[in-house]
């Protein structure tokens, strides 16, 4: 029993930077399954509207967002740092959860925004 209250509460609010880190890199492969099951699927259906196939280019600039998408997803981490050293007396338990979401919301957005855009062209 011990040892069960010792475990500590991941969505409780972080004591420290190694805490906000470790919790935000626990939760990059979702945001990466996330990102992938909704980008492949956009991706085919759009070269199949346009009849089109990648090519080279087309596969380095889809290499290039993603390590962009992990580039701004680890900013999620960077502000909540931020809010974390500056403003202590926040009454959000997690603000990491709410910036979690709005940004793979955003992220997800962005995806069907720009394939949309291949799919005009």
């Amino acid at each position: 029993m011990d040892l069960i209250k010792n475990v500590p509460n991941e969505d409780a609010k972080p004591n420290n930077q190694k805490q906000i880190i470790i919790w935000w890199e626990k939760k990059r492969l979702y945001y990466n399954l996330i990102m992938l099951t909704t980008g492949v699927p956009l991706l085919i259906l759009a070269l199949t509207k346009i009849k089109a196939a990648l090519s080279p280019s087309d596969t380095s600039l889809i290499i290039i967002y993603g390590v962009f998408a992990n580039i701004l997803y680890s900013s999620g981490s960077v502000l909540e740092i931020l809010i974390f050293k500056n403003i202590k007396s926040m009454k959000i338990t997690r603000i990491g959860q709410l910036l979690l979401i709005t940004g793979t919301v955003i992220s997800v957005l962005i995806n069907f925004y720009a394939f949309s855009q291949l799919c005009i062209f």
